[in-house]
């Protein structure tokens, strides 16, 4: 199997994998962004973001503990990304990712650099679970990329 083919399914894995975890129930900032369908101010989702990257920011060690050989390391990573799952679902940020509806994306996330923050951490939460899965650096990579990018658009807008 060519190498694209093996990150293609890694990928379609991890997000299966992600898709079948139950998210986490604790209380958050991110709490009933989902029901809001406009104009979610930067005020108000900086808290819900500021959890979403320190979520991630505990994914990231527990998954390059994985890469390098730990694999005990693998039930911190998946809490980790259980509990940013949890959060990119309250926030309706999921929902938002999966849509083709982009006016309706535009309505709910007028500030562009908010979009970007959800992508690059909706990217990140898919391809770590791609890691997860089936352990590999060119996933791992990418992954860190869009944290970082996410971490950048964050920095940009709070």
């Amino acid at each position: 199997m060519r190498s694209g083919s093996w990150l293609t399914l890694s990928f379609i894995m991890g997000a299966l994998t992600l898709a079948c975890e139950e998210p986490g129930g604790e209380p958050s900032a991110c709490d009933g962004l989902d029901e809001r369908r406009m104009a979610i101010t930067r005020e108000e989702f900086t808290p819900c973001a500021a959890e979403m990257l320190a979520a991630l920011d505990r994914a990231r060690p527990a998954i390059e503990r994985l890469l390098a050989g730990d694999d005990e390391a693998r039930a911190a990573g998946r809490e980790a990304l259980r509990a940013l799952r949890g959060l990119v679902q309250k926030s309706g940020v999921e929902a938002d990712a999966r849509s083709v509806r982009p006016g309706e994306l535009i309505v709910r996330w007028p500030d562009g650099r908010m979009r970007v923050f959800n992508y690059s951490v909706y990217q990140a939460l898919v391809l770590y679970g791609a890691v997860l899965q089936y352990p590999n650096n060119d996933n791992f990579r990418d992954a860190v990329e869009a944290q970082n990018d996410a971490a950048e658009s964050f920095r940009t807008f709070r």
